[in-house]
């Protein structure tokens, strides 16, 4: 873990924010922008699992494999101790998922969209830095001289450190509310409910609508809460990460990230559920039963759905079939995932749908 330097407030006589600025912005959301050929890093995907700032970074993954051993042995093993590697392989990589035409499809479309999103949504990640420092100038404007600088502690760093992941959470749970319940943008997030089994790649069937969106809602209430922080507490905050990564996102990736995308069952029990989004409530997101849907939208923290009305904690395992019945016959190929949803969005504005 360490503390990392982050930039001064921006006076009222700079027009941009600093490069310093932009480069936190980058790593607090997630965001890296590649100028390889013009933008276009043809390279990228396949390097994903060494980059922490990367869902499908090696460690998240080998910790949510070292969980699905124990919950394999846990439900197995004290059951039938004749069990096999063999049986600990095809449990947690079955080749009906691994090999299903939905999972193909998802490789695709994770390599295609990888490549895109250098140039077409990694920009937007700027946001955070425009919407911190915009809203630290009209603070220092109309009600004067900021925060002094202070001492960066610890007990601060952690401070911001937590606060940051929870604007960064609730962006990611009001964008994702919208995109459930308007009608139009549903459109566009229904490639991701589209997938009718799920991998870690899954992560990625998003349509580039839902994430330029998702990425603009988080990025600017994200800075908009970091401005506020920096001009009435502390200008010169350092922000906790693990291999450049917020602690607490960090973590959160390492606690069995990857079997939320997964046919494999984890809950955290009754009192933690409300609390934290476990993997197993978010297998229930991507419910086809009507008592499922439009429930736990939350990213990290599940008090949003609490708060909100659309929390939903199983009791005990429940049998889920994933994605969204009929429709999932239109959506058979890479380029219908791309331009399908822009055809539904405009029969849905003509009321055609």
């Amino acid at each position: 873990m360490q503390w990392r330097q982050t930039p001064r407030i921006i006076p009222r006589d700079e027009a941009r924010p600093s490069a310093d600025n932009q480069i936190r912005a980058d790593k607090t959301f997630d965001m890296e922008y590649s100028n390889t050929f013009g933008g276009f890093n043809f390279l990228a995907p396949l390097f994903y699992i060494f980059d922490p700032h990367q869902r499908i970074y090696l460690p998240y993954l080998m910790a949510s494999f070292v969980i699905a051993i124990v919950l394999f042995g846990i439900e197995h093993l004290r059951v039938d101790r004749s069990k096999r590697a063999a049986d600990l392989f095809a449990h947690v990589f079955p080749a009906a998922v691994y090999k299903h035409s939905s999972a193909k499809v998802d490789y695709l479309f994770f390599f295609v969209n990888a490549i895109l999103y250098t140039v077409i949504l990694a920009p937007f990640a700027f946001l955070f830095t425009v919407c911190s420092g915009s809203t630290q100038e009209l603070l220092h404007r109309g009600f004067g001289h900021p925060a002094q600088p202070g001492e960066s502690t610890f007990a601060w760093s952690l401070t911001y450190t937590f606060i940051v992941i929870v604007a960064f959470d609730l962006g990611l749970y009001l964008a994702h509310y919208l995109f459930h319940r308007v009608p139009v943008l549903w459109q566009f997030h229904k490639v991701h409910h589209s997938a009718q089994v799920m991998t870690p790649i899954t992560v990625y069937r998003m349509h580039p609508v839902d994430d330029i969106a998702t990425i603009s809602f988080t990025a600017s209430i994200g800075g908009i809460v970091d401005g506020l922080f920096r001009y009435n507490v502390m200008p010169n905050i350092n922000l906790l990460t693990v291999e450049g990564v917020n602690l607490f996102l960090f973590v959160f990736y390492i606690v069995a990230y990857h079997l939320r995308h997964s046919h494999i069952w984890f809950s955290y029990g009754t009192t933690l559920s409300h609390l934290f989004i476990s993997p197993a409530q978010h297998q229930i997101h991507h419910s086809k039963a009507q008592k499922h849907w439009d429930k736990n939208f939350g990213f990290m923290f599940s008090w949003w759905d609490w708060f909100f009305g659309s929390l939903y904690v199983p009791r005990e395992r429940e049998q889920i079939e994933f994605g969204i019945g009929e429709e999932e016959k239109e959506v058979s190929s890479v380029w219908r995932l791309y331009w399908l949803p822009f055809k539904k969005a405009w029969l849905s504005l003509r009321g055609r749908l």
